[in-house]
């Protein structure tokens, strides 16, 4: 299978020929078809869908489903950077493969939406799907236009509506979430949800501060993290 994509982020064709993926101008991105497209459906299951980003940001919802795309897509890809220096103290190594399927790391995973994506080019929640592909194009061909702020987060984990519906009881507010700014907070207003910066009630084993986590920014219907610098700087990491 040989997949190729429209600059915007829209299925061309797939040639069948080999394991690799193409933008419909012949240009090969360094990531094989079957991986590209485990990738994108992964994120496709992770991501909010177009009825939610029209609600939570009217008139801005494009740039925002690319955005949040794009955040879980530089998340991922940072998670498995630092899992595979910390294997490779041991000797191990923890690469692209075992990413893609880490279903402790991401349950998403065989989902119906996950399989959506994944079994078919078309269909579902096409503007999401389209948004999904862009981000990941835009990765692969450092093309930072509009998330040149992401890529340098350093973020490694989200949540989503879930954290707003549950608040101070979601498992990661247990453990202590810092927000970097106020707005962080506010990302599902138009729903009357809120949520601020929550001190660990039942912090991490291996580290007793107030935050294990920090917000560093939201985009579409998610909020993305990076380990607070306080934990860093006491050794913690993934």
């Amino acid at each position: 299978m040989a997949l190729y994509y429209n600059s915007d982020g829209s299925f061309s064709h797939d040639d069948g020929g080999a394991d690799k993926t193409y933008l419909s101008d012949g240009t090969e991105l360094p990531l094989r078809a079957s991986f590209f497209k485990r990738y994108a459906a992964i994120v496709y299951a992770e991501a909010a869908g177009t009825g939610l980003i029209n609600q939570l940001h009217p008139g801005d919802a494009n740039i925002q489903m690319i955005r949040e795309a794009y955040g879980i897509v530089r998340a991922m890809f940072n998670y498995m950077r630092a899992k595979n220096y910390k294997a490779s103290l041991s000797g191990g190594s923890y690469g692209t493969n075992d990413l893609l399927n880490d279903t402790n790391q991401y349950h998403a995973i065989g989902s119906p939406n996950f399989n959506e994506f994944l079994n078919a080019p078309s269909g579902g929640d096409d503007a999401k799907r389209q948004a999904v592909v862009k981000a990941l194009i835009k990765f692969f061909t450092r093309e930072l236009s509009s998330v040149d702020d992401i890529d340098s987060s350093g973020v490694m984990y989200w949540d989503g509506r879930d954290l707003f519906v549950k608040g101070p009881n979601h498992v990661r507010s247990q453990k202590g979430i810092e927000l970097s700014n106020s707005g962080i907070g506010q990302l599902y207003a138009a729903q009357g949800l809120s949520i601020s910066s929550y001190t660990a009630t039942n912090p991490s084993p291996f580290y007793s501060g107030p935050y294990l986590y920090r917000a560093v920014f939201a985009a579409g219907g998610t909020v993305f993290f990076v380990i607070h610098p306080d934990a860093v700087n006491a050794g913690i990491g993934v």
